[in-house]
């Protein structure tokens, strides 16, 4: 008969206890686990819409708000489809845009730089 309690204030002697940890396997009761979120390159996409180019700018935030939703839909390869579209139209937007801006310095630094030509 080894029913005793314990002497006051210490807790009983219990078998071994779970350890948690990193290495466990979690319990996901909605069904396999959720793959890592893609980048949705939003910040980029709002400084290409600022400073670079604006269609293609506005085009690659709508983009990047497409991972977004995508990804909330449980639809992941869209996601990654959608992520990489507003990283080709981020980059799609900076090319345009410096290319814009070095045309329009060639095209006014000519301007400047065309009286003294006649001198």
């Amino acid at each position: 008969m080894n029913n005793q309690q314990p002497p006051y204030n210490q807790q009983p002697q219990y078998g071994p206890q779970p350890q948690y940890g990193y290495n466990q396997p979690q319990y996901n009761p909605y069904g396999p686990p959720q793959p890592v979120k893609p980048n949705n390159y939003m910040g980029l996409a709002i400084f290409c819409t600022i400073c670079c180019c604006l269609i293609t700018g506005i085009i690659a935030i709508m983009k990047a708000n497409n991972v977004n939703s995508f990804y909330a839909m449980r639809q992941y390869d869209a996601a990654n489809l959608a992520s990489s579209e507003a990283k080709n139209w981020c980059i799609w937007s900076i090319v345009i845009g410096l290319v814009i801006n070095v045309g329009y310095l060639i095209i006014v630094g000519g301007m400047g730089a065309a009286p003294f030509f006649f001198l």
